[in-house]
């Protein structure tokens, strides 16, 4: 299994920390062969380094999505679908991107995916108001059913955690995605390459399940 982290919300000194404790996370799964970092390319080299003082057991991989600007951005889907030509991913993914609020314990939610043997998205409570956020809507065996986005987040509501298990035969299903275009995308402002779009069109798809 591969592991990319979307790290444009890393890139900030401040946010190193967060990173660290991300990848060491993902070091502790026996499953992840190789940790790929997604960056633009004012924050590649910063990325190298880090990765160069990184005490971690795995491989690890930084790409440069080529992108100088925000609006350059290929968004978070279209950086999933880079890495995975990039690197000719044909195995199960994880995906962290840089709004994972801190996760608990991906190892566990490593161990879900694997049981359930199907696309996994994590999701969790808050603990103080949030803005706009994507918010899953279940059925009584935490199948996927839907994607909403609420615009104002309280205490006790479950959000979408940017957290996802991809199983390989999955993979293709995100250039579907990107270029046959569909009418079920969650459109608020340029959100189609979001995470939680894909997820919406994705449930739409096939079976995914939600782990707290």
């Amino acid at each position: 299994m591969k592991a990319i982290i979307l790290a444009e919300s890393y890139a900030e000194k401040e946010s190193m920390d967060e990173i660290n404790l991300v990848a060491k996370q993902i070091s502790e799964i026996p499953e992840i062969n190789e940790i790929i970092v997604v960056t633009n390319q004012n924050h590649v080299n910063r990325f190298d380094e880090w990765a160069s003082n990184l005490k971690c057991t795995k491989q690890i991989s930084i790409l440069s999505d080529g992108s100088l600007l925000p609006e350059d951005s290929l968004g978070e889907v279209g950086e999933i679908y880079f890495a995975i030509c990039n690197k000719e991913i044909k195995e199960d993914i994880l995906v962290v991107s840089g709004e994972c609020y801190k996760p608990s314990s991906l190892e566990d939610a490593c161990k879900f995916f694997t049981e359930k043997n199907h696309d996994t998205v994590c999701i969790q409570t808050i603990q103080s108001k949030m803005p706009s956020r994507f918010i899953p809507v279940l059925d009584d065996d935490n199948i996927l059913m839907s994607i909403e986005r609420k615009q104002s987040i309280v205490p006790s509501d479950i959000i979408m955690s940017d957290i996802c298990f991809f199983k390989a035969e999955t993979l293709p299903m995100f250039d579907r995605y990107m270029y046959e275009g569909s009418n079920r995308y969650i459109y608020e402002g340029n959100t189609m390459n979001a995470i939680g779009s894909f997820i919406q069109w994705l449930c739409g798809e096939k079976d995914v399940y939600a782990y707290m």
